[in-house]
Order: structure tokens, then sequence, then C-alpha cells
């Protein structure tokens, strides 16, 4: 027994000369770009990696499928806005809430799936009330405890919805500080600011939600920055201060099962919107302020029937976490139907349970490719955004 522990020892200290570094480039020796090109051609029948891999955005931004340090070199920025982790005692380093969508036709069978949802364990909801022009709020939000609970809605122009809103608040005595949500409008009204007046101070409710629908990461980002450039001109002409108009507006986003595209947009929106509060003089905001919902969309291909919307919502909903949303939507093929429903909403449960993507604030800082990307669409963005405002 002593022999063989001397043994182990001696063993112990000849390892310990070599480093673990060392080793591994013994095993794994450095390769580069060039290498990686004669494999892949050789792979490809001769055919170039590059042209044959590579691929482009409906923007029409190209990207690559092999990167390196060097093709960073401009986007080293990227790096300081890594996502801090999130100030949540529950929800890890990297939290974010799961509002189940209810299209809104019929209050008080509304209500009813609401609870359903919240007896599931959701941390909040997503009512679409665009079809209506006068809410029943009180039968709408029968039986749920606000302050315990992210409530969003989605708005038309017409949809009578702020006074009964905080009317609510005052007969139920909430502490506005208490209650979270956004309220997020099809179109921003130009009485914007009247129909707000009647809702309390000091809520922690987004009530200027800008609604983004889908096109293409550029279109949507720069759509994002004209309306709130224009309505953040409309409220400071209205004697807003700039600071607490900023910090009333969330974006809403749509995110298709373009994987890449969907973090590197995500990520590049905050870097955007960080610059957007530095240009009206607001030094205190920082990018992780701005309250981002994310929206996989119902999607049916019959050629991957019965499995395509719960394909398509895994891929979209892994992509908006990656990226960094606040809160995120992803809706079932049909909303009535229960397992169709519990299958949607079990994929952030998956994701956050068993997935634990919950646990690293950025899991994907300092790809390569995605700073490379988030650099792209920042930059196209941002000019698009641009000639957008000199011709409005």
């Amino acid at each position: 027994m002593i022999k063989n522990l001397i043994k182990i020892e001696l063993k112990l200290k000849l390892m310990s000369k070599f480093s673990i570094h060392d080793l591994l480039l013994q095993l794994f020796p450095k390769s580069n770009k060039e290498d990686w090109a004669v494999k892949a051609s050789q792979e490809l029948k001769g055919k170039n990696p590059f042209e044959t891999l590579g691929w482009k955005t409906k923007d029409g931004l190209e990207f690559f499928p092999y990167y390196d340090a060097d093709d960073v070199k401009s986007a080293e920025y990227v790096k300081n806005y890594e996502l801090p982790p999130t100030i949540n005692p529950n929800g890890g380093s990297r939290a974010w809430q799961s509002l189940p969508r209810i299209s809104v036709s019929d209050c008080k069978i509304a209500n009813g799936l609401a609870l359903r949802y919240l007896v599931q364990g959701v941390d909040g909801l997503f009512f679409d009330l665009r079809n209506l022009k006068s809410v029943d709020v009180n039968t709408l939000l029968e039986g749920i405890d606000w302050p315990y609970c992210n409530l969003s809605f989605l708005v038309s122009p017409a949809t009578s919805i702020v006074t009964p809103l905080a009317e609510l608040i005052q007969r139920k005595d909430y502490d506005p500080k208490l209650l979270t949500g956004s309220l997020f409008w099809e179109n921003t009204p130009d009485d914007i600011m009247t129909k707000l007046q009647v809702l309390p101070r000091g809520l922690k409710f987004h009530a200027l939600g800008i609604y983004i629908e889908s096109s293409s990461p550029v279109l949507e980002i720069s759509e994002a920055l004209t309306k709130a450039a224009l309505l953040m001109d409309m409220l400071t002409d209205q004697g807003i201060d700039k600071e607490i108009a900023l910090r009333s507006i969330c974006l809403s986003f749509a995110i298709e099962a373009d994987f890449l595209v969907g973090i590197a947009k995500l990520k590049a929106i905050r870097i955007l919107w960080y610059q957007f509060a530095l240009a009206f003089g607001i030094k205190t905001y920082v990018p992780s302020d701005v309250q981002i919902h994310a929206r996989s969309e119902r999607w049916i291909d019959e050629r991957l029937q019965p499995h395509s919307n719960m394909l398509n919502g895994t891929t979209a909903s892994l992509s908006a976490i990656l990226g960094g949303c606040d809160t995120i939507t992803i809706m079932a093929e049909d909303e009535n139907n229960v397992m169709m429903s519990r299958i949607a909403l079990n994929v952030s449960n998956i994701f956050r349970e068993e997935a634990h993507l919950n646990k690293v604030a950025d899991p994907v800082a300092g790809a390569y490719a995605l700073d490379a990307m988030v650099d792209k669409i920042a930059q196209a963005a941002w000019k698009a955004f641009q000639l957008k405002m000199k011709s409005s």
C-alpha cells in the first residue's frame, strides 16, 4: 500500500510539470480559417465553402459559415453590451417571464382561460384586445391578483382600456409600484398622453409599448427606433420629462425560427436603444433597462405536422431567451386546445427548469459569429433609421 502511494505521488509530481493547455494542444493542435476552408472544400467536392455555405438575411446582409478573431476586430464594442445578471431573486442570472397570449372576444371566456394558465404556473398573461372597443376589465381580471403576475395588453387606438385599468387599480387599492406589465399599442394614438393621464403615478407598468410586426431584422429595428423617436418628440413637446417618457416605452418583436438572426436582432436593438437614449441626453439609462417582449408566432407547415408549431416555438423561444428578452409569448397552434396550449407553455418551463438557461447571464457572449452578426445588423439598422428620420 505504501509503495503504491509513493508511485501515485511520483506520478502526480511528474504530471505537474506539464500544463493542461500543453496537453490539450498536443491532442488538439491549433487550426485557423485556412485549415478549415481546405477541409470544408474537400467535403464539398472542391466548392468554395464561403460561397456555398454563406447565407443572407431578408435584408440582404451576408454572413459566412466561419468566423475567427480577425473577423470581429471592428466589433470589439459588442463585448461592452453583454447581458448582465438579472436582478431577480427567483429567476436566476438570466430571468425571463412567460406570458401566454389570450385573444379576447368575450371577457368571461378569456378570464377562465387566464385563470387556467395561472394555475399551470405562468408568470403572467398577454391579452390581445384589438378586436374590442370597450373592455370589461372587472370580468376579464376577476380572481387575478395583479401584484403577483405580469399583465400585458395589446390594443388598438380604438380600444378603451386605460380608464378601466385606472379605476380597477383604485378600487383594489393596489400599490402602483407593485404592478408590472405593458400596454402595447398596435398604432400609437395622437392623444396618447390624454389617455394615460388617468393612470396613477409611480406605476412600474410600461404604458407606451411599441408593437412591431414581423418583417426583417433591419426593418423591424429601424421601425421601432423611428416610432420611438417620433413618440419622444411628441411627448417632450407636451412637457413630459424625457427620461420618464423613455422609461415608459417597451418593445415587442416577433422572433422566427432563424436561430442566429433572432439572437443577433435582440442584442442589436439593446445596443441601438442605448445609443438612442444617449442621443436624448439620458445618461442614467443602461442597455438592460429597455424591456423587450419576444413573440413566437403561430407557424404551420404541412410537411412537419402535427409538430411544426412546436418546433418553431422551441427554436424561436430559445433564440429569444439567448438574445436577452425580458418576457416571451409562445403562441399555441390553437390556444383553445388544452393540449396545444400546454405544449406551448412547457417550452419556457423546460428551458428554465431542465435546460437551466436561467443559470448563465449571457451564454452566447464572445461568440465570433454572433458578434459579427450583431455588429452588421446594428450598423445597417441605424443607417435605415437615420434615413427614415430624414424623410419623415
